[in-house]
């Protein structure tokens, strides 16, 4: 007599379900193919179609039990389940510890060796499709995969569809006009990116006090330029007394703040992301680095890992791959932190309590694993936009912020940003290709803990960190004033060093700047001036070198002009060395006549009777 094996599937439809363990038995006795077929409708939901295809391996077994979970959050009562002849397919709903199991009973299963059942299910994804002016976004969960399980899937995009894909993880297979194919798909999630950029309006507000007895200086962090984010600033609010960019790239603002007082800033600006590096930073980042690299392997707090690093996983560990996945594989986001009173573990203790992570946790074992492998690594600390935050959180505080970790790529002279915590969260693959969703406020390579980003300059409970999606990009615009003591008066022949201070009056940063001097008679020997990069507000002094035409004379001007413009003028007398030796002569034999004739004069006074 035939064998009737009655089971459970289990299968994970999102980043926070797993496939149930299986006897080893029945996992040879049946292979899976998940088809699921996704379609964006003009409501950006995500009408989804998975037929599920169960082939049997064994000739005495049949499946009359078949079982999904959905994380509550997501759970749809939409549900239509059918079979092949377009029968409806009974199912139960029940809750299974932090989920929602749907169990579909099968009143009549195909049996016998290679026969197949197929499961025809249609539901709906709400939130997983975010469409904006700029970019537009789609998360498609899977299922989790496994041995003996092949995974394809389609997603189908409207006609009027007018964004180009930027970003897919996984690769596709195919794309043709408005459909886009993967095959034997070895990740959970789906990720895919429409548009290259995203832009955002960004309001912050800082709170500084002295408690001091004297007056001080004191510094903020705004939001920097770097290989994937563009600053333009609307307003700053007062203007600080000077700007400085540091070692790691962060922009500060320094501030004098009387003694006994306090003083709030309020900075608008509009941030745009890219999927990919900018072009114009390339260089700039490449060459920084070399200066960074002095630092970057160092051992800070939170960054140590004790006697864990002689432990047998960690020690195999080599690339950065490999030490992501050791990372996301250890540790497990902790959903019930508070915000308010969190307290950063570091990486040696994540270690020993690797179930109450949140991202700081995540990046420090990174940033930790890989400076003791070799691997030039630091922290971005800043805020991830998010619209479902139960797929990718924000937990450094109030103001909702999160923290990721980046590496060097030495092979491409290239940062590259990724994030286990959100893959953690949501399945989506953060190694191979990175978001337009992360937007840095503060940069830790020399230190992991300063400076501070905004957020964490607080006088009083309250959000000080505001981050929308933005209607319209603000207005750049690209001005520079020069200030200079250059001598009225030069002489031909004579080589000349004296120093011009460049400020950026504009409101977007300046890269690789360079400005040209000019004059019909004045060669620079210093040649053109370059500047690789200047903040808004930021002065930066150079020096130059020139010299006059020899035997030249004269009146003449020297220009500085900035992109193809006279951005300042400096008016000057020539003289040569041959013409000031006769005014200097002349004027001696005047004197010496002068002299002569008082001379001459007294002593006639003293000879009259």
């Amino acid at each position: 007599m035939r064998r009737i094996f009655t089971f459970l599937l289990f299968l994970a439809l999102f980043s926070f379900l797993f496939l149930l363990p299986h006897d080893e038995v029945l996992a040879q006795s049946y292979e899976v193919k998940y088809d699921f077929d996704f379609t964006l409708n003009e409501s950006h939901d995500i009408d989804t179609k998975l037929t599920i295809t169960l082939m049997n391996l064994r000739p005495d077994l049949y499946i009359n039990e078949f079982s999904l979970t959905f994380p509550t959050s997501f759970f749809s009562s939409s549900f239509e389940v059918k079979d092949e002849q377009g029968n409806d397919i009974p199912y139960t709903i029940s809750p299974y510890k932090s989920t929602t199991k749907v169990t579909f009973t099968f009143n009549e299963p195909v049996s016998g060796k290679f026969s197949e059942n197929r499961i025809l299910l249609s539901y709906k994804h709400k939130g997983l499709h975010s469409f904006h002016n700029d970019a537009s976004e789609v998360i498609l969960p899977l299922v989790l995969p496994k041995e003996n399980i092949q995974i394809n899937a389609t997603l189908n995009l409207p006609v009027v569809f007018d964004k180009k894909l930027s970003i897919s993880k996984p690769k596709p297979t195919s794309v043709e006009f408005n459909r886009i194919h993967w095959e034997d798909i070895s990740v959970r999630t789906i990720y895919a990116l429409f548009g290259d950029s995203q832009g955002y309006d960004v309001n912050l507000r800082y709170h500084l006090s002295n408690n001091g007895i004297t007056d001080a200086a004191q510094s903020i962090t705004l939001p920097p330029d770097t290989l994937y984010q563009k600053t333009v600033i609307k307003s700053l609010d007062p203007e600080p007394d000077r700007v400085s960019i540091d070692e790691d790239g962060n922009y500060l603002a320094f501030y004098e703040v009387k003694r006994k007082q306090e003083k709030a800033i309020n900075y608008q600006g509009y941030i745009t992301i890219f999927a990919h590096p900018r072009e114009e930073m390339k260089e700039y980042v490449a060459q920084h680095f070399q200066s960074q690299k002095k630092y970057l392997l160092s051992e800070q707090k939170y960054w140590g890992l004790g006697a864990a690093f002689t432990e047998p996983a960690i020690a195999k560990l080599k690339s950065p791959q490999e030490i992501y996945r050791y990372v996301i594989d250890t540790l497990s986001y902790f959903n019930d932190v508070d915000k308010q009173t969190i307290n950063r573990l570091g990486a040696q203790k994540a270690l020993e309590f690797p179930n109450v992570a949140v991202c700081t946790e995540f990046t420090d074992l990174f940033v930790a694993i890989s400076r003791e492998k070799g691997v030039y690594a630091r922290e971005i600390e800043g805020y991830g936009y998010s619209e479902k935050e139960n797929i990718r959180p924000q937990s450094l505080n109030l103001d909702a912020l999160h923290a990721w970790p980046e590496y060097y790529d030495e092979s491409q002279h290239l940062w590259v940003p990724i994030d286990p915590t959100w893959e953690d969260t949501s399945g989506i693959d953060y190694f191979s290709g990175f978001d337009t969703n992360h937007i840095a406020l503060a940069i830790h390579g020399q230190n992991s803990q300063s400076p501070l980003p905004a957020g964490f300059y607080k006088s009083a409970s309250g959000k000080d960190v505001r981050i929308s999606i933005a209607k319209k990009p603000i207005q750049e615009y690209a001005n520079i004033r020069i200030d200079n003591a250059l001598p009225g008066l030069i002489f031909s022949g004579k080589t000349y060093t004296q120093k011009i201070t460049i400020t950026n009056t504009g409101n977007t940063f300046l890269n690789e700047l360079s400005i040209v001097p000019k004059s019909e008679s004045v060669l620079f020997d210093s040649g053109v001036i370059t500047v690789d990069l200047l903040a808004p507000f930021e002065s930066r002094e150079v020096s130059i070198t020139f010299h006059a035409e020899a035997d030249h004379s004269g009146s003449d001007i020297i220009s500085f002009t900035y992109d193809g413009a006279v951005i300042s003028q400096h008016s000057l007398e020539i003289q040569t060395r041959a013409r000031t030796a006769v005014f200097y002569l002349a004027g001696a034999s005047l004197a010496a006549g002068i002299i002569t004739l008082i001379y001459f004069f007294l002593r006639r006074k003293r000879t009259e009777p």
